[in-house]
């Protein structure tokens, strides 16, 4: 279990934005996945999404 576990609940989150994403098409970024980078960002002080991506690209840590 994650520290972010502790804190956030996230079960139920695919089913509640299940209808947003469309089934044809490439495969979109995993919702709850997104979530969880945006709150390791926030308490990071990463502000862009694009650098957010480069630091989990490179850092283990937040894998």
């Amino acid at each position: 279990m994650s520290a972010i576990d502790w804190f956030v609940v996230l079960t139920g989150i695919r089913e509640n934005l299940k209808p947003f994403y469309s089934a044809t098409g490439r495969p979109s970024i995993d919702y709850e996945l997104m979530i969880r980078m945006l709150i390791v960002g926030y308490c990071m002080g990463m502000r862009s999404e694009r650098r957010l991506c480069e630091e989990a690209h490179l850092t283990l840590a937040y894998r």
